[in-house]
């Protein structure tokens, strides 16, 4: 192999090469850590070969996972790209193209372990093996660069979706791939055949999809990536690693010194299990340590498949964590305990621990210059002063982080609106307010905005609209007029709000606090649903050179710089302080603070 057929990639990056490679011509994505960068990188290989694959950011995962598939329904490989919940959305059509056996499309999710960028940190495996989906986990980018590639043989063969999932770390681990030397497989043209693809009758196409899935473990009978590892023979212990668990097992086996000793099992194809691999394997070990990257699913069957075997082996997760990320020390704790090994984890130095002592206790909070922070101080004073009990049912949003302290709640996108139409249909004496972002409207919540119109719910919603999918890495939304490749059509919020037919929709500046508690007190003196658009964008170019604090006023503006959370107005204890070094200058403090108590500068005023 040539230094030049070798790259540096990334697991996301590696992913989209292998589905370059393999010929894939249409991708409906939804951008979302762990797996953003796969779009991206696919993005920028189609943009220096032409323009294929076709790619987009749908409104949301279910629409992406829908479009994909469509595309695939014409012979054209595709791929969907999404992170863990994501599937939450996309189940229903998930579900769906399992039973239609739709064939050349491959799902790639993202799991988050430990929900570092996340919600939540749900196992999506799950729904592979409910689905019954064919589920292919690698262990590092290079496999993540094979055998994405193997996923659309196997999703052609098989005439079945394919899901592939990934982990954090494997996602944005960077290690050499050996890319390919042969040519990249065409991309197909679209042939309309006259295969239909339907769910029904439902019975027989369950029965299909069971003989579907046992084929699947003969297509894959050749894969080395299923395979054991160490000494043969009868052993005392062994390991079976699943997927990404395999790179830290590996690693913790060579630490400890028993790489010779202890008999390993790797497994990247989870569903359906290899069991050409897997009994032999537990037939010879007393012991068997399974570690994988979230719930014990591959343990759990592998007791099944033990029992069904006859085997007697004793199969156990340890002390490997269900809850959080998987990491090398977790990993090699548990090997050791098993073997009888000693080890000691690395402990951080005393004056790391003491440092860290004495850093101050901060509330989550966006970016200085945020242009909904004031909006947000709006809300703080509108739940303070209205005439009725306010209950906030928030969003999970960027924005909304400096006002989770105020919600009753903030579960999913989206979601906060169905939770204040409850809330207002328990208790008719409370203002029932939400919130959620521009992106989140189109994708998430426009069917709860029909269900409040529908029934006359008397629900506040405030839409921060700020032309970005803040919260998952900045991508472009409907109402800014660019999408994932270029230009698009601009989608006006409070024109398709008042389409609705919304009691009231207010358009306020996102940035003017008064602006904003103004309009929410005229929402709330209405009997049926209204809506906020608050509107407000990043900008590097501020019409301020300073943001200073009247001295005079500095003691008395704690529960202000406390309310407006601002990473750059601060407390010493005694009086507020400007941190000049996280100070953008955008002057938002200024209007929303007590008359006189802080000036922002303009440009080319003499000081």
């Amino acid at each position: 192999m040539t230094a030049a057929m070798r790259r540096l990639l990334t697991g996301n990056e590696a992913i989209a090469h292998g589905a370059f490679h393999a010929g894939v011509g249409y991708g409906g994505c939804f951008p979302g850590g762990p797996t953003t960068e796969v779009t991206y990188t696919l993005r920028d290989l189609a943009a220096a070969a032409g323009g294929k694959p076709y790619l987009e950011w749908a409104i949301n995962e279910k629409v992406a996972l829908e479009a994909a598939s469509g595309a695939a329904m014409s012979g054209v490989r595709s791929i969907s790209v999404m992170k863990h919940f994501g599937v939450n959305n996309a189940a229903d059509q998930l579900f769906a193209v399992a039973l239609m056996g739709v064939p050349g499309l491959v799902l790639v999710v993202g799991d988050d372990p430990g929900g570092h960028s996340s919600h939540s940190e749900q196992d999506t495996r799950n729904y592979a093996f409910a689905a019954e989906l064919p589920l292919i986990e690698p262990a590092n980018p290079q496999e993540a660069y094979d055998l994405i590639q193997a996923a659309f043989v196997l999703s052609e063969q098989a005439k079945l979706p394919v899901y592939f999932r990934t982990v954090k770390w494997l996602s944005h681990w960077a290690a050499p791939v050996a890319l390919t030397s042969s040519p990249r497989t065409p991309v197909a043209r679209p042939a309309w055949d006259a295969t239909q693809y339907e769910t029904r009758p439902v019975v027989d196409r369950h029965r299909a999809l069971h003989e579907k899935l046992v084929a699947v473990g003969d297509l894959v009978r050749s894969w080395t990536c299923n395979r054991t590892e160490g000494p043969e023979g009868s052993a005392r212990i062994g390991v079976v690693a699943a997927g990404f668990a395999y790179t830290y097992v590996r690693e913790a086996l060579e630490v400890l010194g028993l790489r010779a000793s202890v008999p390993l099992c790797k497994v990247a194809t989870l569903n359906p299990l290899p069991e050409w691999v897997l009994v032999p394997f537990l037939s010879r070990c007393q012991q068997v340590l399974v570690v994988e990257e979230g719930e014990p699913l591959v343990l759990d069957r592998l007791k099944q498949l033990a029992h069904t075997a006859g085997l007697n082996c004793r199969l156990t997760r340890g002390t490997v964590p269900t809850v959080g990320e998987l990491t090398p020390d977790s990993v090699l704790e548990a090997i050791a305990s098993l073997a009888g090994v000693g080890v000691a984890s690395p402990a951080p130095p005393a004056s790391l621990k003491a440092l860290a002592a004495t850093l101050p206790e901060r509330q989550p909070a966006p970016r200085a210059g945020n242009p909904h922070r004031a909006t947000f101080y709006a809300v703080r004073r509108f739940i303070r002063e209205a005439p009725r009990q306010v209950i906030f049912m928030g969003d999970v949003g960027e924005a909304p982080v400096v006002a989770r302290r105020w919600m009753k709640s903030h579960a999913t996108m989206g979601g906060g609106i169905g939770m204040a139409i409850g809330a207002a249909g328990a208790d008719p004496d409370v203002i029932a307010l939400t919130t959620c972002g521009d992106g989140t409207l189109l994708g998430f919540a426009l069917g709860g905005l029909a269900s409040a119109v529908y029934n006359r719910n008397r629900v506040i919603t405030l839409i921060c609209d700020n032309g970005t999918m803040e919260s998952t890495g900045w991508q472009e939304t409907a109402t800014t007029g660019r999408n994932l490749t270029g230009p698009a059509p601009v989608l006006d919020i409070p024109g398709t709000l008042r389409a609705l037919g919304l009691d009231r929709v207010e358009e306020v500046d996102a940035r003017d606090a008064g602006a904003v508690l103004a309009a929410l007190n005229r929402c709330a003196a209405e009997n049926g649903p209204t809506a906020v658009v608050a509107v407000g964008r990043y900008t590097d170019d501020y019409p301020y050179v300073s943001v200073e604090i009247d001295e005079v006023q500095a003691p008395g503006l704690k529960s202000f710089v406390e309310d407006f959370a601002c990473p750059a107005l601060g407390w010493d204890g005694q009086r507020a302080y400007i941190d000049k070094a996280a100070c953008v200058c955008c002057g938002d403090c200024a209007r929303a603070a007590p008359t006189g108590a802080i000036r922002a500068i303009p440009k080319g005023v003499a000081r």
